[in-house]
This record gives C-alpha cells, structure tokens and sequence, in this order.
C-alpha cells in the first residue's frame, strides 16, 4: 500500500485501524485464525483501554479470563504488558481499533452491555473517569450523571478542576438542566 503512496510518510502516520488495508490484514489473518473463544474474548474486550483478569471476567462474564490474557501475550497477540506483575495488558492501539470497529458493525445491544459492565466494574473499583467514558458509551446518561454528581466536589477540592470540567463537558446544556446536582456542579 505504502508503494503506490506519493507522501507515503503521511499515509503512514495516518493510519488507524479502521484503515481499509489494516482492517482487512487484522480481521482476515489475525481475527479469522483464532478459535471462536479467542475471538469473542479478542471482541468483546476491545472496548477497554487496558485489561486485567479481574476486569475482563466483568466485561465477558468469563472465569479464564487472567489465563486468556496470559495465553495472548505469551502468543503475542498484539498485547502489551503494562506492569512488571502482567496484571494489566493493552492490546496494540491499531489492532483494538480494528477489533473495536468489527464489533461496532456487529449486534449493538451486545456492545452497550459490555460498555454497561465494564462502567460497573469501574464504578465499584474508584476509577470514576474509565466509569463515566463507559456509561456514556452505553448510552446510560442517567448513571454517569450521578457519578459525577457525586464525584465532582472531591476533583474540585483536589485541585482537579480540569477534570471535574472535563466530566460535565460530557453532558449537553438539556441534560445539565434536567439533573439538579449537575446544574449545581456546573455553576460552580
């Protein structure tokens, strides 16, 4: 591809994963030649920006999940280790690009569930950011807007203005109005 390319360092440093070509490779020679758990696994946990066993068997409901992750790294699957332990792994950003645009194309009442787990799982942990991008993904407006609304005052008292900000970007003028503690947090 880059061969047939007159800037050929522009058309590199502007791929992604939902790039014809790569797509095709991923989903063609990597995707198709996984056994049909290895797939759904690959799938369904492209929706996360990093994995680990415990959040993984939240989001696929599956108890091998910290040996699958052990499994695709030692076959180096495109998954990176994020720790010295290999609790946390990433999948490489163009090859979760591609999962993530396959499962997209596929059953979205499927891809609003795994969003709804993972936003659980988030929540439970503390990690109130990775939830409220889970809940906005799933459409759940209503849970994300508590969870700011009962998480903006720490940020703000934290120093982290930016990220309580950031947070109620994420909402729309209508959906501020109607949530009185959103309203509140906006106006400070």
């Amino acid at each position: 591809s880059v061969r047939d390319r007159a800037d050929s360092s522009r058309f590199i440093a502007g791929l992604s994963g939902s790039h014809r070509f790569i797509l095709s490779y991923l989903t063609e020679q990597v995707l198709a030649q996984q056994d049909e758990e290895t797939a759904s696994f690959l799938l369904q946990t492209s929706i996360l920006d990093k994995l680990s066993g415990d959040l993984c068997a939240a989001v696929t409901g599956r108890g091998d999940s910290a040996a699958m992750l052990e499994r695709l790294f030692s076959a180096n699957l495109f998954l990176t280790s994020l720790d010295d332990e290999q609790q946390w792994y990433r999948y490489h950003h163009l090859f979760a690009e591609a999962l993530r645009a396959r499962l997209e194309r596929g059953n979205r009442g499927v891809l609003l569930e795994l969003h709804r787990r993972a936003a659980v799982w988030f929540e439970r942990h503390g990690w109130v950011g990775e939830a409220l991008e889970h809940w906005l993904a799933a459409d759940e407006t209503r849970q994300a807007g508590e969870l700011v609304a009962a998480h903006w005052r720490g940020e703000w008292w934290r120093g982290q203005i930016a990220t309580a900000r950031r947070w109620l970007d994420a909402f729309d003028g209508r959906q501020l109005v109607e949530n009185p503690p959103l309203t509140v947090a906006a106006a400070w």
